[in-house]
């Protein structure tokens, strides 16, 4: 049996926790609002501009930078002067290496930078004509690359919900294995990537490939794929590089945005915001087994 002693002084540590409480999530929200402020009002970590001889300042380009054995990739686009810029908190004291992704261009040079403690760095980023390579394409420019019915098409944004199209255009996959993988991608949690493969639960399953459209789809994706060619049928084509109003103003508080990946993965290309090309379900992939569920 409880004593009434201890009745009471839970009744009273109640009552100071409910005086305390306001206290101290007005503290907490204080304390963010403030740290907030300190980071806007300071100079941005990291700046530069992207230049090329043939454009001169390039906008809307991505810039990534990854501190070395870590599994952040931070990623700022450049604004209408070629200028981009790391807001301060955003990368911590470290070496880094940076990458680029716009089409027909990469980096000219090794793209590293050392960043010191309370010391803003600069690098400036020069550009260089490259060919169009197919880990250069998001998502959409797949679809805009790829022949085919719009009806067809559609059936590949539900892939896309877990990995990238990339996965399914370079796969070697005949029309009868593509069958099989529109069932068994079934049993995976939609959202779910190689890097952390979801199964549903017991007997459920996720809508199916609609069995009018599946013989059809499969033949359609597998004519497409590397299944009986070395190389694409088809040109790859590239969605312009963001302009305007799609791309920040040169300021501290430059638009960011921030992707986990496998420390083992490498890529010199960031990602693009309609869909990652490192991130793959392992439902469709041949060349990564099928985890057990």
């Amino acid at each position: 049996m409880v004593s009434m002693g201890a009745t009471v002084f839970a009744r009273e540590a109640q009552m100071i926790a409910r005086r305390l409480l306001p206290s101290v999530l007005g503290g907490l929200l204080l304390a963010f609002f403030c740290q907030s402020a300190t980071a806007q009002g300071a100079p941005p970590v990291l700046r530069g501009t992207v230049t090329s001889d043939r454009e001169g300042a390039m906008e809307g380009v991505l810039v990534s930078a990854r501190r070395q054995g870590s599994a952040i990739t931070v990623t700022v686009v450049s604004d209408a002067k070629g200028e981009y810029a790391f807001p301060a908190g955003r990368l911590e004291p470290g070496a880094y290496q940076l990458a680029i992704r716009a089409s027909g261009y990469g980096l000219d040079g090794a793209g590293t930078i050392e960043i010191a403690a309370g010391s803003p760095a600069t690098a400036d980023l020069r550009l260089k004509p490259v060919p169009v390579t197919s880990d250069q394409l998001t998502n959409s420019e797949w679809l805009t690359s790829a022949p085919g019915p719009d009806e067809l098409k559609r059936g590949l944004l539900n892939c896309t919900d877990c990995h990238s199209a990339q996965r399914i255009f370079e796969s070697k996959h005949t029309r009868d294995e593509f069958l099989q993988v529109f069932d068994r991608m079934g049993g995976y949690y939609s959202g779910a990537s190689d890097l952390q493969p979801q199964r549903l639960v017991g007997d459920h399953r996720r809508p199916p490939v609609n069995p009018a459209m599946a013989q059809s789809f499969a033949d359609y994706l597998a004519a497409l794929n590397l299944s009986a060619k070395p190389v694409h049928g088809f040109d790859l084509k590239t969605n312009p590089r963001p302009t305007g109003r799609a791309t920040p103003s040169s300021s501290p508080n430059t638009r960011w945005r921030e992707r986990k990946s496998s420390p083992t993965t490498s890529s010199s290309t960031p990602t693009a915001a309609c869909g990652s090309r490192t991130s793959a379900s392992s439902c469709c992939p041949s060349s990564i087994p099928t985890p057990a569920g």
